[in-house]
Parts: structure tokens; sequence; C-alpha cells
């Protein structure tokens, strides 16, 4: 009895552990759907590129709203193709871990892409899934390591008209004179000045007597 309890717990040990394991590990249609992908991208083929979504799958860029659908998916890679000095986009699988059905796998690893002579590090996480028998991306997750080189390649912006106005002068420039407000003085004459004519006698004239008569009681 001890026996038989014993058997039929490995055997249901081991269905457990064959349970948990894939079904399959795809990983050469992982592969192949990888490279087929990437075709695309350097023919810059945006419907192609969009074609390796699924129908519900969606792209989410860095700093940026997901793309959802194979229209919009589309436009997404025409604008990307579209980029001044895009060289080249490729990138590597590092890791693919399989669901237990086996008809989903996430797959793990870096990108490079160049663009008008420089060089973007970055990493992506995609998420496939077998539909119809042909691996389909549901999500395709990446952003890069570094500061984005489209804004370390951008110009500096020149300053605006009231930004100019408002610099401070260099601390050796000399100050400007200021402005005269007062009219120049007139220059004095070495001559004395005349005197002064004599005041006119002012005393007021004599008074006239005059006589006067009390009344008469």
């Amino acid at each position: 009895m001890t026996v038989l309890k014993l058997c039929a717990a490995a055997i249901t040990a081991l269905a457990l552990v064959g349970c948990s394991q894939p079904a399959s590990k795809d990983e050469a249609g992982i592969a192949a759907a990888n490279k087929k992908y990437m075709d695309f991208v350097a023919a810059k083929d945006a419907g192609g590129a969009a074609s390796m979504f699924a129908e519900d799958g969606a792209a989410f860029p860095p700093n940026a709203p997901r793309v959802e659908g194979r229209d919009n998916l589309k436009k997404f890679f025409e604008d990307f193709f579209a980029l001044p000095g895009l060289e080249s986009l490729t990138w590597r699988s590092d890791k693919v871990v399989f669901a237990a059905s086996g008809e989903m796998a996430v797959d793990i690893g870096p990108y490079e892409m160049k663009m008008g002579g420089s060089s973007e590090i970055g990493k992506t996480v995609v998420v496939w899934v077998k539909r119809d028998g042909e691996w389909k991306v549901l999500t395709d997750m990446f952003s890069g390591d570094g500061a984005a080189m489209a804004a370390a390649a951008a110009p500096a912006a020149a300053p605006a008209a009231g930004d100019a106005m408002m610099e401070a002068p260099p601390a050796d420039a000399a100050a400007p004179p200021m402005p005269a407000f007062a009219p120049p003085a007139e220059p004095r004459s070495s001559e004395p000045m005349p005197a002064a004519p004599p005041m006119p006698a002012t005393s007021p004239p004599p008074r006239e007597p005059t006589n006067v008569t009390p009344p008469t009681p």
C-alpha cells in the first residue's frame, strides 16, 4: 500500500510539473517573426510593419500615447520613417518566455537606432501571440536608455525679442553717459555789474491847515 501511495504521489508531481511547462517553445517561430518585422522596418514599409501586429495590437512609444489599431500603427510608422536623418533600427531577443499554452511569449532585448550620425541604445518588451498559426505583436513597448537624440541634436532656440532686451550687459562694459537734462550755463562776464540808480524820494506832499469852527451851543 505504501509503495502504491508513493507511486501515485510521484505521478501526480510529474503531471503538475508537466502542466506548468509550455506546450511548446517555438523559439524559431519568434526568431522568424522578428526577422520579418525587422525587414519591413529596414525597407521603411509602414504597411508591412503594421501588419506584424495583431488586430488588437498596440505600440507604446516613450513619452507618447499608445498607438492601437493597424491603421493608426501604419500612420505611426509612416511618421517614424519620415524622421530626418533616420538610418536604421535593429533589435535582438535576449530572453523569450513562453506561456504554458505555448500561444503567447514575452520577448525582451535591446535595440539600436541610428540617426544623423548618432546612435541611441534602448530596450524593448514585446508580447507575441499566436493567431491562426502566425506570431503577431500584441504589445510593443520600448524606451531609450539615455536622453532622446532629438533633444540633444536640436539647435538652441533663438531668444525672443523681449528676452534679448532683458539681457544684462557684460560685467566689464562701460556704463553709458547719463544725458544732461539742464541747459548749459552761459559764461559769466569779467566786467563789474553797473551800480543801481538812486531811488526817487517818495515823501508825501504837505497837508494844508484846516479851520474847524466848533458848533454854537
